[in-house]
């Protein structure tokens, strides 16, 4: 794994909003190159009719009012819990900072935490861009936080390889 957000050490689960965009902003110090996206599942949706997706964003600065979209699932079905790989397109990411992010149409998943605190650039909180079908939008409003800083937080836990 190239670079990764606590899928070593999982956590508790991070609960979906219907439509809304939750990111955590992180600095990636370096460039990563990517084809597949990983991330975990610590609640399952069982119904088919139920999107969630899971990206990354950037680069971008805080109070940023146009942040592309860098990669993502795409409206994926969460039916089953534990460690999940998915193939997107390839590409190489560069040092900067980048925003992970959540969406749904439904608030029954819940995809897995770090277990451990970590430094970001801003903790959990929703972007102003709202998002339909379970996709994420190709472009968000970054949240406006403090300068990086040790929040104290969990982060979503994904994985770019």
């Amino acid at each position: 794994m190239l670079a990764s957000w606590g899928l070593q050490h999982a956590g508790g689960g991070q609960a979906f909003s219907s439509n809304a965009v939750k990111v955590w902003g992180v600095v990636i110090p370096y460039a990563v190159g990517y084809s597949h996206l990983d991330y975990d599942v610590s609640t399952l949706d069982s119904s088919t009719s139920d999107f969630y997706d899971i990206g990354l964003y950037g680069p971008c600065a805080v109070n940023t009012s146009s942040c592309p979209l860098v990669t993502h699932l795409g409206a994926t079905n969460l039916t089953a819990t534990g460690y999940k790989q998915a193939s997107v397109t390839s590409g190489t990411i560069q040092p900067g900072t980048y925003w992970i992010a959540i969406t749904a149409n439904a608030t029954t998943a819940q995809a897995g935490t770090t277990s451990v605190s970590e430094w970001s650039v801003c903790p959990s909180t929703n972007s102003s861009t709202t998002s339909s079908g379970g996709v994420l939008p190709s472009t968000i409003a970054t949240p406006n936080c403090s300068a990086p800083q040790w929040t104290g937080a969990t982060v979503l836990s994904i994985g770019l390889e």
